[in-house]
């Protein structure tokens, strides 16, 4: 066919009548796919030639080549041709069955291009493909997250609502596991590693990002596709990570503006909406931290969390926008614990600052940004308190909480 007389390879080295490099064999298929748009039988053709390519050089030369091919070919003429798109795919799935070699970052863009192109008959596969490849590696973990969150937003997932929930259920709680078991390694501390500088913070800072967005994003389309352990997962991760900044220990290098935005976006979500969704909301809000997060294992995640909404809610140049996110958050805290449970949360926290517990009038509870005010009141003297002294100063806590 097209492409297939062609070889093709990575390296640097144009040989003239043996290879080409990679710009060209996506330049020549976004070619041929603008005359595919119009032929049905050239566009199978043309995606076949794109699949024997990632397989055929899958091993010698890598899938970089074949994958980015067929991503051209997609997005020119996927929206037009979908029978092509499913015949092609449909009788190709020992290409994406994890036995060839992929380069997963690739493989994300192209899964992306077929979300895009929106073809129902296709979503399943989409799925399956995801779900074969994330648990190859962390980093194929945090690639497959984006085409994840694609395919819970398509527009076309309504058409096809039935078929597609049960996908985005299963897809919501194998990545939820894996970036569980990603995050949360037993005897480290998410929350160390969260306010460091190392490679490992920051990846442990894109994949929150990216997992938190696409747990928000499937809760906005697919309420019943969150499951109670997901959410636990999420909620936990999510108030340690705004809990970082809080906590770091006194010279680190915490940077209050690299808290992950999804983060608190996740907490300010109205999970309200569906009362079994807030009452496993408000279960994990109320507990303390699985094994892996942080060390303050006598907090609750609604305290931990408020302590660092209270640094993240101080105006700071250039931090306005995650001001306004912090106390969104606190208010979504306590929309999902409830006034009184609130109101112990708040007492907690304030505890751990040092600071007397913030008081209200009679029959009155404060407002989530007048007690994130409070805390960040807290003056210098009470700073080692949330970091190196934080046992010491938890230690109290259940004497004081009586």
């Amino acid at each position: 066919m097209c492409l297939g007389k062609i070889p093709s390879c990575d390296s640097l080295t144009l040989v003239v009548g043996m290879t080409l490099l990679r710009p060209s064999v996506f330049g020549l298929a976004r070619a041929l796919a603008t005359v595919a748009v119009h032929d049905g039988e050239f566009a199978s053709g043309l995606l076949g030639d794109c699949l024997h390519l990632i397989r055929d050089r899958g091993v010698s030369c890598g899938s970089e080549n074949g994958l980015g091919a067929m991503i051209e070919v997609v997005q020119t003429c996927g929206a037009v041709q979908h029978a092509a798109l499913t015949r092609a795919l449909s009788q190709s799935w020992n290409t994406f069955d994890g036995q060839v070699q992929l380069h997963v970052p690739t493989l994300a863009r192209l899964l992306s291009a077929l979300v895009e192109a929106a073809v129902p008959d296709l979503f399943q596969f989409i799925a399956r493909v995801i779900a074969t490849h994330a648990g190859s590696s962390k980093a194929s973990l945090l690639s497959l997250l984006t085409p994840a969150s694609a395919f819970v937003l398509c527009p076309q997932i309504g058409v096809a609502k039935a078929v597609v929930a049960p996908l985005a259920t299963e897809l919501v709680l194998g990545l939820s596991r894996l970036s569980w078991t990603a995050l949360c390694i037993p005897g480290e501390s998410l929350m160390a590693k969260l306010g460091s500088s190392t490679a490992h913070g920051r990846f442990e800072h894109a994949l929150i990002e990216a997992w938190l967005q696409f747990i928000i994003d499937a809760h906005r389309h697919f309420h019943t596709a969150l499951s109670g352990e997901a959410l636990a997962f999420a909620v936990a991760v999510a108030a340690s990570a705004v809990a970082a900044p809080a906590f770091a220990i006194s010279g680190s290098t915490t940077n209050t503006c690299s808290v992950p935005l999804a983060a608190l976006e996740f907490l300010a979500a109205k999970f309200d909406t569906v009362p079994a969704l807030q009452q496993q909301v408000r279960h994990a809000l109320l507990g303390t931290p699985p094994a892996g997060l942080c060390n303050a294992s006598q907090m609750m995640l609604g305290s931990l969390a408020l302590c660092g909404l209270a640094r993240l809610s101080v105006q700071r140049k250039g931090a306005a926008v995650l001001a306004r996110h912090a106390v969104a958050a606190a208010d979504g805290i306590a929309l999902m614990v409830g006034a009184a449970d609130f109101s112990v949360l708040a007492k907690q926290a304030s505890i751990v600052h040092g600071l007397p517990e913030l008081g209200v009038g009679k029959g009155k509870n404060a407002s989530s940004e007048r007690l994130l005010r409070h805390l960040s009141s807290a003056n210098c003297s009470s700073a080692p308190a949330l970091g190196i002294g934080v046992s010491t100063v938890i230690a109290r806590i259940s004497g004081e909480m009586q």
